[in-house]
């Protein structure tokens, strides 16, 4: 009888080891994936906003001055050890280095009052179309970030 407690201890030790290895291993690659979907996200919309015009003075994307531009990154918020015990791995992107209210208009659109006949990009008088960066920026990511983390956790496997 002692035998079997004995090997049942040692295979208990041994799937501990590999749990803690596995999760380990899962949590390197979740910080890798979310680092990622974080950098391409602030990508997407960097090329949105150089990229999504408004047919102002013939312009091809929205930038002026540069700042709205230049204020799009993308940086870790936090990553903490939650109350459960979970490692907690969150990055943001966006306009995180500055924000103007002006980013919110040309994002949303906004009724134009200088603008007094339809322009290149569809939008009516009076109106500026919505150049959707984050919103375009957040539908790819998000998606993305769903298929690489489970592709990562398929792909992990029980090493």
């Amino acid at each position: 009888m002692a035998k079997k407690s004995t090997y049942f201890t040692d295979d208990l030790k041994q799937f501990k080891t590999l749990l803690t290895n596995y999760t380990s291993g899962l949590a390197d690659g979740a910080r890798d994936i979310t680092e990622n979907a974080a950098k391409d996200g602030a990508a997407i919309m960097r090329l949105v906003v150089a990229t999504s015009g408004t047919g102002w003075e013939n312009r091809q994307g929205r930038i002026e001055t540069g700042e709205m531009y230049n204020d799009i990154d993308a940086a870790p918020r936090e990553e903490r050890i939650s109350a459960r015990g979970n490692s907690v791995i969150q990055w943001e992107f966006g306009w995180i280095n500055g924000f103007e209210d002006y980013y919110r208009y040309q994002e949303e659109g906004f009724n134009n009052i200088w603008k007094s006949r339809p322009s290149a990009d569809g939008g009516g008088p009076r109106h500026t179309l919505p150049m959707n960066a984050y919103a375009t920026a957040y539908t790819e990511i998000s998606e993305r970030f769903k298929n690489d983390m489970r592709a990562y956790v398929n792909k992990k496997g029980w090493d």
